[in-house]
């Protein structure tokens, strides 16, 4: 069967170009820079549109007129309305009292210019060897350890590369459609693209760059996954050209007054670009690239120091010679790649400027090495396919992301292929997560009577489907039916591995939870204790698995009324989550939920709400109104609220 192409509608805007009566002669000039823009002549029509948007878009405005103070005044005011230009050659003093009036440019080359350097973006990511009340509620440091497992498999991932390359190109050419320059680029592509020339393709102002820099900085997993060629090609570049002796380069940059607060208060801990990282070996040069901004941002240089002696780095290059610009000093860096802030400090000079230090960092470094160590080994070591793409998909609680892909491969694979029966319970996962329970038992008895038509019964996989057809009836709350597959479950997996392994934690662990649901809190209580000694045994210390017993722990605690010893454990839980899971995931949602309902059980309401309402922007972000877990938040909020 043909395979589907994984895209079907995705947002590209990275920002929003509006020209407030513009003139027809200059429409495709910029093409080139912006795929997305708007052509106005009335205000009233423009305002409209900008209060359709949400109020997280990003407009840059561009007017003829530099004498109507009147019209600036009015968009002035929009959240959305991120700059303002004025494309003329006449000059008003007037335009000081506007902070996102970026300037009078008179020459449409030099503004088309101005644009791209201005709004040329790279998301930043903190993540901290130590946690502290302050960022708890981030979730950054998951997100991190996600974004770089997902990178790693995606550059092990099994493919035909002709048909990765052909599915690439047609979307771009989809994409682009209407902008003749970028089509005739994307045909050059198509004609001459090699793995040699893919850091030349990438410095090239094209759709190449702006695509992947917008896939990594909103993390776009299907974009992302139509760039594994690419992405593959440029970090094999970057470790052939490796650089062999220590450099310092700068990089400048404008951010967010909420992410200086973050890096400000980061000095000694480390922090990561989901992005490749551009930087200059002169420092006068990338100080050029910064221009006044209004009080929203800061001007930034960061001041970075790279030792390739180092074990396990990310790659880093001179890329002169590799460049579409081979006239440029610049050093690129390998996404994924991890640095210490040693210090941030006003310029010297320019007091207006902060600088921060920071050193290239061993991947050995932080505390998160050997959680992400155990996760590769987890998802395949060596080359990876869609089976493991999909489940990291699943384990970060993207449901339909993973499913689609679970698809994806079996549409791909023969009748009779082994990994049909890992698909089949892989989908009933996932069915079971959204709250599809009958959709889920019809996959997992579908993989029970694959691996039976094709005589390749694998105990321990057998195992696993009865234990993920008890956690079904679980939910369904058909308790006996979910303790007699558990049961299954247990009995197949002891006569394999003994009574000390992780997949016996997971049996003990349903079979506490049936036990919690009968309220014998006391025997579900061993169950979790028990299972908890296991995990610690064989699991890094922050693995999100010992967060769940820590989480389990805490809730039976409060249901006996042991109120500290239950946000004891359950503090632990969050604090593990927060390191190792992505923000917005369903286990992260449960134990704030079950803060919630200590503080409720103490009678602290407020504390409660906070707690409820936390979760409840969780919930309603990855489920449908109708889940469960949705309507239990729901209800809880409810409930105290009338209180």
């Amino acid at each position: 069967m043909a395979n589907a192409s994984v895209i079907d509608e995705i947002n590209l805007k990275d920002y929003i170009l509006i020209w407030l009566d513009i003139l027809s002669n200059i429409q495709q000039s910029f093409r080139t820079l912006v795929n997305h823009f708007k052509i106005f002549e009335d205000i009233n029509q423009c305002e409209k549109y900008i209060q359709s948007l949400s109020i997280d878009d990003r407009i840059i405005i561009v007017v003829n007129d530099c004498n109507n103070q009147e019209l600036i005044n009015h968009i002035h005011q929009f959240r959305q309305v991120y700059s303002i230009y004025i494309y003329s050659k006449t000059n008003q003093q007037w335009i000081k009292q506007f902070p996102k009036i970026k300037g009078i440019v008179p020459e449409l080359n030099e503004l088309l210019a101005r644009i791209h350097k201005d709004h040329e973006t790279s998301s930043i990511n903190i993540f901290q060897t130590n946690i502290s009340d302050e960022f708890s509620t981030t979730g950054l440091n998951g997100q991190f350890l996600y974004f770089q497992l997902l990178i790693y498999v995606l550059l092990r991932l099994k493919s035909n590369l002709q048909d990765n390359k052909n599915e690439f190109i047609s979307f771009c050419e989809n994409e682009y459609k209407d902008n003749i320059d970028e089509l005739r680029i994307i045909d050059e592509f198509k004609q001459n693209y090699s793995s040699k020339k893919a850091i030349w393709w990438y410095t090239r102002e094209s759709f190449l760059y702006k695509i992947l820099n917008k896939a990594l900085r909103i993390q776009n997993i299907d974009l992302l996954f139509l760039f594994r060629f690419f992405i593959h090609d440029i970090e094999k570049q970057l470790r052939l050209n490796q650089c062999t002796s220590f450099i310092r380069v700068y990089r400048s940059q404008l951010i967010s007054n909420y992410e200086f607060d973050l890096l400000k208060n980061s000095t000694g801990q480390y922090i990561s670009m989901n992005s490749f990282i551009s930087t200059s070996l002169n420092r006068e040069q990338a100080l050029s690239f910064l221009h006044p901004t209004n009080n929203d941002f800061q001007q930034i240089l960061f001041e970075i120091n790279a030792d390739p002696s180092l074990d396990n780095i990310q790659p880093f290059s001179n890329i002169t010679h590799l460049s579409y610009f081979s006239n440029e000093e610049e050093i690129l860096f390998m996404l994924g790649s991890v640095f210490r802030i040693i210090n941030i400090d006003r310029d010297k000079k320019k007091k207006n400027i902060w600088v921060i230090q920071m050193n290239l960092c061993s991947n050995n470094e932080s505390n998160l090495k050997s959680i992400f160590e155990h996760m590769k080994k987890q998802y395949g070591d060596g080359q990876t396919n869609l089976l493991s793409f999909g489940k990291i998909l699943w384990t970060m609680g993207k449901y339909n992301d993973a499913e689609k892909y679970f698809f994806r491969l079996l549409n791909e694979l023969p009748n009779d292929h082994e990994y049909i029966s890992y698909c089949y319970r892989a989908l009933g996962n996932v069915a079971d997560d959204k709250g599809d329970y009958d959709t889920s038992l019809k996959w997992h008895l579908k993989a029970i009577d694959q691996m039976t038509k094709t005589s390749k019964i694998n105990n321990s996989l057998l195992g696993e489907s009865y234990n993920s057809i008890g956690c079904v009836y679980d939910a369904k709350g058909e308790y006996e039916h979910a303790l007699e597959f558990y049961k299954k479950a247990y009995r197949i997996w002891k006569e394999i591995y003994g009574e000390d392994h992780l997949n016996i934690a997971v049996c003990l662990n349903n079979i506490a939870c049936i036990y919690a649901e009968r309220k014998q809190y006391s025997k579900a209580l061993q169950y979790y204790q028990n299972v908890l000694t296991i995990r610690q045994k064989h699991l890094p210390t922050n693995h999100s698995d010992i967060g769940a017993s820590y989480n389990n722990i805490g809730e039976i605690y409060r249901c006996l009324g042991e109120y500290d010893l239950a946000l004891k454990y359950l503090n632990l839980s969050i604090e593990i989550y927060h390191l190792t899971l992505p923000l917005q995931h369903p286990d992260q949602a449960e134990v704030l939920m079950n803060i919630g309902l200590v503080y409720q059980n103490q009678n602290n309401k407020n504390q409660a709400l906070d707690y409820y309402e936390k979760a409840s922007k969780i919930y309603h972000k990855i489920y449908l109104p109708t889940h469960s877990y949705v309507r239990k938040i729901d209800e809880l909020i409810e409930n105290i609220r009338s209180l």
